[in-house]
Formats: C-alpha cells, sequence, structure tokens
C-alpha cells in the first residue's frame, strides 16, 4: 500500500469520524431546542394566564407583532431590535439605513418564511 493510499484513507475516516459528530451534535441540538420551546410555551401560558390572557389572544398579538405600522407583513426585521420591522415599501428606517452604511447587506435582515 502506498503512502498516498494511506494519507487518503485517513482523511476520508477523519471525515466520517467528523460527519457522525456533526450529526449527534445537531440530534443534540433539537432536542435541547425542543426542550427550550416547551419550556417557552409553558412559562407563556403561566404568565398569559396570571393576568387572565388566553392563549388565543397571546397567539393574536403575537401574529400582529409581526406586521408593520400600516399593517403590511414584515419582510425585514432588525436583529438587535426584533419590533422594528420593514416591508420592504418606502423608506427606509433609520436602523436599516445605518446598518446598510456599515457594509451589512440588506438580505440578512430577511425574516424568515414559516413553513
Amino acid at each position: 500500500m502506498s503512502e498516498t493510499t494511506v494519507v487518503q484513507n485517513s482523511k476520508v475516516d477523519v471525515l466520517a469520524s467528523l460527519e457522525k459528530q456533526r450529526q449527534e451534535l445537531s440530534a443534540k441540538i433539537d432536542a435541547e431546542r425542543s426542550k427550550a420551546l416547551a419550556e417557552i410555551v409553558a412559562k407563556a401560558k403561566a404568565d398569559s394566564a396570571s393576568i387572565g390572557v388566553s392563549v388565543d389572544e397571546l397567539i393574536q398579538a403575537l401574529k400582529r407583532s409581526n406586521k408593520t405600522a400600516k399593517g403590511h407583513d414584515a419582510k425585514y426585521a432588525n436583529p438587535q431590535n426584533s419590533s422594528e420591522v420593514w416591508a420592504g415599501k418606502g423608506r427606509k428606517p433609520a436602523w436599516l439605513v445605518t446598518a446598510l452604511e456599515r457594509g451589512e447587506k440588506l438580505e440578512s435582515f430577511l425574516l424568515k418564511k414559516k413553513a
């Protein structure tokens, strides 16, 4: 067996091992995310119930929070303050103009589409 073959097999083994680790980490991340979401939902239900807000009212409030002041669906959001959104229509908000002047890309502020 040549030295080149040994090096290639070694690299393949390393890559296979790294891929296995990536899959294991991905599974752990997904599990922890599910646990965190369950905790957040439980806390939101308890907090909203403590002030007499129903789950339906909470859901409606969350849906409204993804709208701009004029009622358009938000397309862009400020990562520093998620209440600052822009539909991509009209004048750009100051937070976005500032970020673009710093060299950030408009696409980096796009909101992710819900599946």
